[in-house]
């Protein structure tokens, strides 16, 4: 899929994922669903529930929590049916979130993916990202990649 678009953050450190969170969907009750590869109930009367979240990410193995967003604004341009994730592996996190291009209207994909760029690098700052970037799904492809940390990719 063309216009199914993702944004990854790798490597964060623990301390800073409810925070990136935080910035990335600034109000629980944007949240629609949460799910885990555990057994863990994240939602509570329809909102995630933060200090279930928390024990999460001290789980001791590794895990993926999916999150169903209703929407997102980044640089005043609303997303909707966002799918985000928190992986957990080796004491490592990662976020990445994901998107379908086609439901938004208001501006052309170079111009939007220009604006996450910029919305990315002021999160990495914030809290040491080494390395984020994003592009069509799968991102991790480099030839299909709209940004890699500071530097505009191929796709621009």
């Amino acid at each position: 899929m063309k216009n199914l678009l993702e944004v990854v953050f790798e490597s964060i450190d623990k301390s800073s994922v409810i925070p990136v969170l935080n910035k990335l969907c600034f109000d629980t009750k944007q949240i629609i669903s949460a799910e885990c590869n555990e057994n863990f109930e994240l939602m509570k009367d329809g909102h995630l529930n933060l200090n279930v979240l928390e024990t999460v990410l001290n789980f001791n193995e590794n895990i993926t929590v999916f999150l169903k967003i209703k929407s997102m604004i980044i640089e005043d341009v609303p997303l909707s049916s966002v799918l985000l994730r928190i992986v957990k592996y080796d004491d490592q996190f990662d976020i990445d979130f994901s998107f379908d291009a086609n439901e938004i209207q208001s501006i052309d994909i170079v111009s939007l993916m220009k604006r996450i760029h910029s919305f990315s690098k002021n999160i990495s700052e914030e809290f040491r990202i080494a390395n984020f970037f994003g592009g069509v799904e799968p991102a991790s492809d480099e030839t299909t990649r709209y940004f890699t940390r500071n530097v505009l990719g191929p796709m621009i």
